[in-house]
């Protein structure tokens, strides 16, 4: 899946023998973090370099390696960021999962709902993230934080024939 190269290979299998030595992680639990990093896309070194992030993440957010590796990399891929983009990202969810009422699995939820959407009319990742951690504080979860938040960026820029002109009346062109 990686098309790493023996030796390539080894100096994985070095690097997950290593986490599962130096973390709460087992060896295996970051070999197959790393198979699910090479899924998304990851290149052997850009794997290799990701998994501390990802066992960051992991710890923070109290999910599993696998969870926590698919959620980055879904955000990641989403936003057409690349994988040296990982630190920023993880920072990002860290910040919203510690300063809202979200749990990590809900904002990956409620991201792949409404990522798409907002990655095409140019929405800062940050600022997303932000908005669905204040989603969460209304109550609104994962699945619903996600679909709520795409339907009110769909709402505004793409308003009905009355929706604009009451906006135009309004001043709030968008």
């Amino acid at each position: 899946i990686s098309g790493a190269t023996n030796e390539e290979f080894a100096e994985m299998t070095e690097l997950a023998k290593k986490m599962g030595a130096e973390t709460r992680f087992t060896a295996t639990d970051a070999a197959k973090t790393m198979r699910i990093l090479a899924q998304a896309g990851f290149s052997v070194s850009e794997t290799m370099t990701a998994i501390p992030a990802v066992m960051t993440l992991a710890s923070a957010g109290m999910v599993d390696l696998s969870q926590a590796a698919e959620i980055a990399s879904n955000a990641m891929n989403s936003y057409g960021l690349k994988a040296e983009a990982l630190p920023s990202i993880n920072n990002v969810l860290v910040r919203a999962i510690n300063q809202t009422n979200a749990e990590l699995s809900d904002l990956g939820t409620a991201f792949a709902y409404v990522a798409p959407i907002a990655r095409a009319l140019g929405a800062d990742f940050e600022d997303l993230v932000g908005a669905l951690g204040l989603l969460h504080n209304a109550g609104l979860k994962g699945s619903m934080a996600g679909t709520s938040l795409r339907g009110i960026l769909d709402a505004l820029f793409t308003p009905t024939k009355e929706e604009a002109e009451m906006m135009e009346v309004l001043g709030k062109r968008i």
